[in-house]
């Protein structure tokens, strides 16, 4: 059995009855045409290391044995999300024994992504750092600022359990080029839509309600504007398709119908303070060179 999404460049690929094959000798003989793709030990090597490799849906980063009838499934076009391997420690801005607050450089994936296991800011911080760390939230690629990252998984479980009760405090700034009015902003989300997200003004059945609290819109020297946002709801590119929807799309930010280019970053979208309760104290964060801070103890 062979399928081949000459699309995405996913295939699925079934091992024969009988086979004793590592990975690697099986994908030396693999016919992926019509990919103009003929696999080399290198390749296979790189899909290995870079997580490109399933087998009955759990990743392979090994050259393991396989087993006759089982599937394996190969992401042929790994994204690249950066050219240069980023020093992520001396972006930590915030560090105590159960978790640390990271700035986090826009363009970088929170976590690992389906077809890349390596470019992230949770695997490379693990690696400068010599120890685990695990994921409480995220950012999109291309949001910059402030992400939590637990260095145990009972701490990420408690950190877990806040933002599941919406009890984090996140600040966002959005540089954008029109102003937008004070106050809350509600849209409802098409759950099914990919990127841009579908958004209404009205409720729809099914669709996720998005909140958010426009605090401040400013002027800024060169005409654009800065919206300091309350983040009360925390669906994907939300911040993003709700800006959108007032015509007023984050700097940068071309999949959203900008056409101002991003002053910084891939958009001009960044987190830039969080409150966070622990150990029966308010932790406030906030980025460097974010002055006015909104969050008080």
């Amino acid at each position: 059995m062979k399928q081949v999404r000459e699309d995405t460049g996913i295939v699925h690929l079934r091992v024969p009855p009988g086979a004793n094959l590592h990975v690697t000798d099986f994908l030396l003989a693999a016919d992926l045409s019509p990919l103009p793709l003929k696999p080399d030990a290198r390749l296979i090597g790189e899909w290995l290391r870079y997580g490109s490799v399933y087998v009955e849906g759990k990743r392979l980063r090994t050259n393991e044995t396989l087993k006759p009838d089982q599937i394996l499934r190969l992401h042929t076009r790994r994204k690249t999300y950066v050219t240069e391997i980023p020093k992520l420690r001396e972006r930590i801005v915030f560090e105590n024994d159960d978790l640390l607050v990271l700035d986090k450089p826009s363009g970088l994936p929170t976590h690992a992504t389906l077809d890349n296991f390596i470019e992230n800011a949770a695997y490379l911080l693990a690696q400068e750092l010599s120890a685990p760390v695990y994921v409480t939230h995220r950012l999109d690629v291309a949001t910059h600022g402030l992400l939590i990252l637990a260095k145990s998984p009972k701490a990420q479980a408690a950190i877990n359990k806040q933002f599941a009760k919406r009890q984090v405090e996140k600040i966002y700034r959005a540089q954008i080029s029109k102003a937008v009015p004070e106050g809350l902003l509600v849209h409802h989300m098409d759950p099914a839509s990919r990127v841009p997200k579908v958004m209404s003004a009205q409720a729809v059945p099914g669709w996720w309600e998005c909140r958010l609290e426009i605090l401040a819109c400013t002027k800024n020297g060169d005409g654009s504007f800065n919206a300091d946002i309350n983040l009360l709801t925390g669906k994907t590119h939300q911040i993003r398709a709700q800006l959108a929807a007032l015509v007023a799309p984050v700097n940068g930010d071309v999949a959203y119908g900008s056409t101002i280019p991003a002053a910084h970053g891939q958009i001009d979208l960044a987190c830039v303070e969080m409150r966070l309760r622990w150990m029966q104290q308010d932790l406030i964060f906030k980025r460097p060179g974010h002055e006015s801070g909104v969050l008080h103890a």
